[in-house]
């Protein structure tokens, strides 16, 4: 997990070192521990990114969970 600052309309780039595209990603507002909803962008194997369509009011924590089938 990681915490973020995310702009309205800016990807901003995680690196999760899984190797995967097989991803589950939430974020929640890490103050209010509210569902924050954003776009996600698995942009490599490594890296996914997150665009938010209005800026949130708080930093964003950011779960990233690997999925194995």
């Amino acid at each position: 997990a990681t915490t973020v600052t995310l702009s309205a309309g800016v990807a901003n780039t995680i690196t999760h070192n899984l190797t995967s595209y097989d991803l589950m990603v939430q974020c929640y507002d890490a103050s209010t521990y509210e569902t924050i909803i954003v776009s996600v962008d698995r942009t490599g194997d490594d890296t996914i990114a997150l665009t938010a369509d209005t800026a949130p009011p708080n930093n964003v924590r950011v779960l990233i969970q690997k999925i194995v089938a």
